[in-house]
């Protein structure tokens, strides 16, 4: 159910509005824009254009049991555009959507999401350089998330990210590197206003390059967080939940051949809340993502993650064509997972592809102290598995078609949480120029 871009600043009770009130007027300009002659005389570092989306759900709400679940058709028409264009020695590269979604059967969910994907990689004349980004998401959360209100309303998220790295050295062995990044994400629906998040992080450290193909590194990263709506208080207002985080993040980045690349990272590292402090963590996380492209006609993708929820919930998780198969919502106190993709070009003009993927969470009772109790001290898992098939057409240079069928389980082992089975079917159209 989630139809935009993936991206993160909004506290207390953000301003969940779309980015206009008429999408159908700028869809008219776009195509008109399309339809002119001169629209693409040239090639230029710039496009538009226009995308369309059927997607079929068989448990929209993430339920238990087929007799409760909630089958849906899903339409999304919206409007795509972006840049990249290099200047001098910097580099911009921007692109976007806006997306009205209809159901067919619950109306009220009807919304209009947008997605902004914003990079300057900039460099000095010195060997001085580094990357500042900016992403922000609005759409329909995910439902049946663990451990939280389950409800059936519109309920809108917005994410936000904003993160600004810097490298001091670049071509020479040595390098010096340090970074800032906030990270955000608010809901529309009240019964979620103990899940607003935000987080500052900060980082420095050394990358040391032993030859062409591996470095590594080492950098101090301290987080601050802070759920501002955790808990109400008697007299009115809330009482917030605030996280500590400090870690050693050792890296590693290996390109044994042009064909796969390797990176890595291990991390130890202590996190403390101010009120749930089940969710206080001490050990190891880290991640490990592989790409292999070899010169055939098959490409393989892998990645493994282990991470607190604070940091997981932020996770995407895409396939080998880079299409988002599945975005984590997680409040656990610590969540592993498992992907792996493979992509096949079965002509010049069709790639198919098959992902599965696999989450294990550890939960912790946090929902009976965000309404003003106390902790029961109920602790338990629970297990996400998924597998998709997708395949993509390019029968012109502008126009991409895509379809994917998937299918999702989750099992548990406490009240926490709760098992469903869902299986989605999606395609889509996309038509640019550039």
């Amino acid at each position: 159910m989630t139809f935009a871009l993936t991206p993160r600043i909004a506290l207390s009770r953000p301003r969940l509005l779309p980015p206009t009130t008429a999408l159908a007027p700028a869809l008219a300009l776009a195509l008109a824009v399309m339809g002119s002659p001169g629209a693409s005389a040239e090639a230029n570092p710039y496009y538009i254009g226009v995308s369309q989306s059927f997607t079929r759900d068989s448990n929209l709400f993430r339920v238990q049991g087929s007799q409760n679940s909630s089958s849906e058709t899903i339409s999304g028409t919206g409007i795509v555009g972006g840049l990249d264009q290099p200047f001098g020695r910097q580099r911009l590269r921007v692109n976007g959507t806006v997306q009205s979604n209809r159901f067919s059967s619950n109306s009220n969910l009807n919304n209009t999401g947008y997605g902004l994907n914003a990079a300057l990689d900039w460099s000095t004349i010195e060997r001085l350089s580094g990357t500042v980004s900016y992403s922000v998401n609005q759409n329909l959360a995910n439902y049946g998330t663990p451990n939280t209100a389950q409800i059936t309303s519109r309920n809108i998220q917005k994410t936000q990210e904003f993160s600004s790295q810097a490298v001091l050295g670049g071509v020479t062995r040595l390098s010096f590197i340090g970074g800032f990044s906030h990270r955000s994400v608010g809901y529309s629906a009240p019964e979620y206003d103990a899940q607003q998040f935000e987080q500052n992080a900060a980082n420095i450290g050394v990358r040391y390059r032993l030859s062409g193909a591996l470095d590594v590194g080492s950098a101090l990263r301290m987080t601050r967080g802070r759920y501002a709506n955790f808990r109400p208080l008697v007299g009115g207002g809330f009482e917030a939940d605030t996280l500590k985080r400090s870690d050693l993040d050792l890296t590693a980045n290996w390109t044994p051949s042009g064909l796969t690349t390797v990176a890595g990272r291990v991390s130890l590292g202590r996190q403390t809340h101010s009120i749930t402090s089940l969710r206080d963590f001490s050990g190891v996380t880290g991640s490990i993502a592989i790409n292999h492209n070899p010169a055939g006609k098959l490409r393989y993708s892998a990645l493994l993650s282990r991470d607190t929820g604070a940091e997981s919930s932020f996770l995407t998780l895409t396939d080998i064509s880079g299409a988002q198969v599945y975005a984590v919502t997680d409040n656990s106190r610590l969540s592993t997972a498992a992907q792996f993709s493979v992509g096949y070009e079965a002509t010049a003009k069709i790639q198919l592809n098959a992902t599965l993927r696999a989450s294990r969470r550890s939960l912790v009772d946090t929902l009976t102290i965000s309404n003003g109790g106390t902790s029961s001290g109920t602790t338990g898992t629970d297990t996400v598995t998924g597998v998709n098939f997708g395949a993509s057409y390019v029968p012109l240079r502008n126009l991409y078609l895509a379809c994917n069928i998937g299918h999702d389980k989750r099992s548990t082992t406490s009240a926490l949480s709760s098992s469903y089975s869902s299986n989605t079917a999606f395609c889509s159209a996309k038509y640019t120029l550039q």
